[in-house]
């Protein structure tokens, strides 16, 4: 399933900031990590949020959609 979201852009450089972080704080437990079930769970999320960048990545190269939409009243 996909899902939509409309984002400001201000959130959306926000969102691609706390991702980033995320990233390598992930990154850092993974490194220290020695329970090979927990670390597996952790790469699973590392992969996840390498996906997650890449598609904001290409969203941000593409031009902004303007959505049109009745004034109210």
């Amino acid at each position: 399933m996909a899902y939509g979201i409309n984002l400001t852009d201000e959130e959306f450089r926000l969102l691609e900031d706390l991702l980033r972080r995320e990233l390598t704080d992930t990154r850092s437990e993974h490194r220290r990590t020695r329970n090979p079930e927990f670390r597996s769970q952790i790469e699973h999320q590392l992969d996840l949020l390498r996906r997650l960048l890449v598609t904001m990545e290409e969203l941000s190269e593409r031009p902004s959609t303007i959505l049109a939409r009745p004034c109210p009243g």
